[in-house]
């Protein structure tokens, strides 16, 4: 489909069976993958070219589970294979970087069999093929490679991005590159920025099953969501951000104003004071249950990493069984390092309601997992 600047949706080509990614040609000749799942066989898949005129033709077919194409200036084309989600056993899993000639000649260039699944494949001004791993986060942290097409070799550029999909450089054809990653957790997409070293900054989260994105020559972002089938602009700023190098939640379990008085009186006199006391700002957190004044840890402790109250016994949800997202996750997702220590065991409720979500406290292997 074609979509206006007003949003508007016009039909461009019809009769495609599960198509995925999308190019064009200086020509303005139209390639698209189609995945065309048909059991037991997965390997199906078709590269179509569609005319300006609206001809299609099929360049290459028997392709596994094609997710994207890119065009490159020689004439060649670059597609991404992967049967993950049709696959019945790993044993079966296989990706690749395939490409097809001139002539529709396809020839993979790269392939693997365990822990990766290539996704979305951009071109970039070096020549280098970016290829994302979609299985990033599952298994493996390898996020996005960059690939030597002529040779078929690979190499790590991106580390530690989830479930990365569809990606595309800017505007201009250089970097930043802007890549989606399907689901950070608890079904959130996000849409992050990438350096030209491989470091990357989240700019924008709360996506649905989100697929690809674009820059516009206004320098605008657009992404798809294949869940709700929008396609949403992104326009504006990041927010900058802190000055601070670290932020640091110390938490004495159990440990009310009567404690600290009586740590008070022992360590400085009942006229001197703790360090804490000497602290510019002050403030009270009130950590009782949802239902009562008599709080335990699991509760406390939700309520002081999520700011929500909850019932007894309950790890990162609310009181009706709904997760809740923690301030250790929100860190995560600004691209922040995030850790605990404890004096305890690392299951314990305390600890545990910053990263788990169990119904139970009692439930520490599933805490620990």
């Amino acid at each position: 489909s074609r979509i206006e600047t007003d949003g508007s949706v016009t039909p461009v080509i019809t009769g495609l069976h599960f198509p995925e990614g999308i190019t064009f040609d200086e020509s303005g000749n139209l390639y698209v993958v189609e995945d065309v799942p048909e059991p037991p066989d997965w390997s199906t898949g078709r590269l179509l070219r569609v005319a300006p005129d609206g001809t299609p033709t099929t360049l290459a077919s028997g392709l596994a589970g094609p997710e994207s194409v890119v065009w490159a200036p020689d004439g060649s084309l670059y597609v991404t294979e992967s049967n993950v989600q049709y696959a019945s056993s790993p044993f079966d899993f296989e990706t690749h970087v395939t490409e097809v000639l001139a002539a529709g000649t396809p020839a993979r260039i790269l392939s693997n069999f365990w822990y990766w699944s290539y996704a979305g494949i951009a071109l970039g001004s070096d020549g280098y093929l970016y290829v994302t791993n979609e299985a990033s986060g599952t298994g493996t942290h390898d996020s996005i490679f960059r690939v030597n097409a002529a040779t078929g070799t690979r190499s790590l550029f991106a580390s530690n991005l989830v479930r990365p999909e569809g990606l595309h450089f800017a505007a201009d054809g250089g970097f930043p590159l802007y890549v989606v990653q399907e689901d950070t957790g608890e079904g959130n997409g996000m849409l992050s920025r990438v350096e030209a070293n491989g470091t990357h900054t989240p700019l924008c989260t709360g996506f649905y099953g989100i697929e690809d994105v674009v820059q516009g020559d206004d320098g605008r972002l657009y992404v798809s969501e294949d869940s709700t089938g929008m396609v949403v602009v992104i326009t504006g700023e990041p927010p900058s951000r802190s000055s601070a190098q670290a932020i640091m939640l110390f938490i004495g379990d159990g440990m009310g104003e009567a404690h600290r008085n009586a740590a008070r009186w022992s360590v400085a006199g009942q006229r001197d004071a703790l360090a804490m006391d000497r602290m510019p700002y002050l403030g009270w957190s009130h950590t009782r249950n949802s239902v009562g004044a008599i709080t335990d840890s699991a509760a406390a402790a939700t309520a002081l990493a999520t700011g929500t109250k909850t019932t007894n016994g309950r790890i990162g949800q609310d009181p009706d069984g709904n997760p809740l997202t923690t301030i250790l996750e929100q860190a995560q997702v600004r691209g922040m390092a995030v850790g605990l220590v404890t004096n305890v065991q690392m299951a314990h409720a305390t600890p545990a309601a910053f990263v788990a979500h169990v119904p139970d406290r009692n439930m520490m292997t599933e805490i620990a997992s």
